[in-house]
């Protein structure tokens, strides 16, 4: 009887034990199987906030998820713009208007898209308004490098935007003698954005300003432009490149 009470309580204390190990796989299961679906939902979570957070202003950002754009559409924002990386380039059909400026003239003609020109004559509204600030008088002319010319963004197999009259390259700005001789430089001047940007004495820091405030002005206009880039970005540090393309990108030193 001895042997058998101890058999029996032997293996009760082994069915006891037996137990929570028989348990333990399936309550290991379901926590890995929490603990998994936890490691899944924080990182969707952390996506989702990397994504929402890392558009930074020098970063390409599709305009139509950018807030703020998908106010201004575009007629021609469903032009594909992708292109072979070598060889015969296709150019797309487009149409182009002969356009001389009308709030403040270029030095020369520009041929553009019409749409595109109706950015110009806002473009020139904050030209004017800024030098007005500055210098106490508008330019005479816009200095630019030019407009159309079919071709693809430099190193990639991709239209740039003046294959469709959509940019402008601008260089400079020519003013002539204030008709009272007033403001902080009265003479006749050119400014030539490779010589005084960034400048800090002299007349040029009076022209370093224009510059500068006139690229701040327009970077607060998604109405304008989508595609900003001038000194600082690579290829650009004498002139402004200013586009309509379906991308919101601005890359100018001290912006």
């Amino acid at each position: 009887m001895k042997d058998i009470s101890t058999r029996l309580a032997q293996d009760m204390e082994r069915r006891q034990k037996r137990k929570p190990l028989r348990d333990a796989p399936e309550g290991t299961s379901l926590a890995r199987i929490a603990r998994v679906a936890l490691m899944i939902s924080v990182a969707s979570i952390a996506l989702f906030w990397v994504a929402c957070g890392a558009r930074q202003v020098n970063a390409p950002v599709q305009w139509i998820d950018d807030p703020g754009y998908v106010d201004y559409p575009y007629p021609i924002d469903g032009e594909s713009r992708k292109a072979s990386s070598r060889g015969k380039l296709d150019c797309p059909v487009v149409q182009l208007v002969e356009y001389d400026g009308d709030v403040v003239p270029y030095h020369r003609t520009v041929k553009v898209n019409p749409f595109f020109r109706e950015r110009l004559q806002r473009f020139e509204e904050v030209v004017y308004a800024v030098s007005m600030d500055v210098y106490g008088r508008p330019p005479s002319a816009i200095r630019h490098f030019g407009t159309y010319n079919c071709r693809r963004v430099r190193g990639k197999a991709k239209l740039s935007e003046h294959a469709f009259g959509n940019a402008i390259d601008v260089a400079g700005f020519d003013f002539a003698p204030h008709p009272r001789g007033r403001g902080p430089v009265p003479g006749e001047f050119r400014i030539i954005l490779e010589e005084h940007w960034g400048k800090r004495t002299g007349d040029a820091k009076h022209h370093a300003r224009f510059l500068h405030e006139l690229s701040v002005e327009l970077s607060k206009r998604p109405d304008i432009f989508r595609g900003m880039l001038g000194p600082g970005a690579p290829g650009h540090a004498d002139h402004f490149h200013f586009d309509v393309g379906p991308y919101r990108y601005i890359d100018i030193g001290g912006l």
